[in-house]
């Protein structure tokens, strides 16, 4: 079984046009992270603040179970978790668009993150 945690690539230059966002940002995307079989679910955040930066953005990843989603074990990833490129900056809108896939072929789905605004500062 993979271990328990979500590999995200980062993805700067994203498609800016879409449907699908839900509110202020948000997008919901299906898949099973850790391969228990159970859908899972990572939403973005990309308005989110991250400590005192604005609209930095994040991704919330909520696993599944038997019964239902679950916040046990749930993750939040930002430009600042370890292993992401770069670092929260004001405006990035991390999150903005997700993808899932299996982008390493390893059999398990992969969370690949955009954020539109990356290197711009903002505007």
């Amino acid at each position: 079984m993979k271990p328990f945690a979500v590999a995200v690539i980062m993805v700067a230059a994203m498609i800016r046009s879409g449907a699908g966002a839900l509110a202020a940002g948000a997008q919901r995307i299906p898949a099973d992270f850790n391969g228990d079989g159970y859908a899972d679910l990572a939403i973005g955040s990309s308005n989110e603040g991250v400590g005192s930066i604005d609209k930095a953005g994040a991704v919330h990843v909520l696993y599944g179970s038997e019964a239902a989603l679950t916040a046990i074990g749930a993750q939040l990833w930002t430009q600042d978790s370890p292993g992401i490129q770069d670092h929260a900056e004001i405006a990035d809108y991390f999150g903005i668009r997700l993808a899932t896939g299996d982008f390493d072929g390893d059999g398990y789905s992969d969370l690949a993150v955009g954020a539109h605004n990356e290197g711009n500062y903002g505007y």
